[in-house]
């Protein structure tokens, strides 16, 4: 079962009026092309924070060579 949540956004006239005419010409709802776009800034964003330097990694210093220069 899917639950939708009803919200409220504010966006600049000028983004709606684009969203509006792209839904009308590919003949979908603007909610569509809102979830289109939120889904893929998540999925986006998820994916660039993947990767954390722990705290303790921050003592190894790595050279273009790759060797570990032990440097604190």
């Amino acid at each position: 079962m899917v639950i939708n949540m009803k919200t409220t956004i504010l966006i600049p006239d000028s983004l709606f009026e684009e969203v509006r005419k792209l839904a009308h010409q590919e003949l979908i709802a603007m909610k569509v092309i809102v979830e289109e776009c939120l889904r893929q800034i998540v999925s986006e964003r998820k994916r660039r924070s993947g990767f954390k330097l722990r705290k303790d990694d921050t003592s190894v210093h790595i050279t273009e060579s790759g060797k570990d220069m032990g440097l604190t």
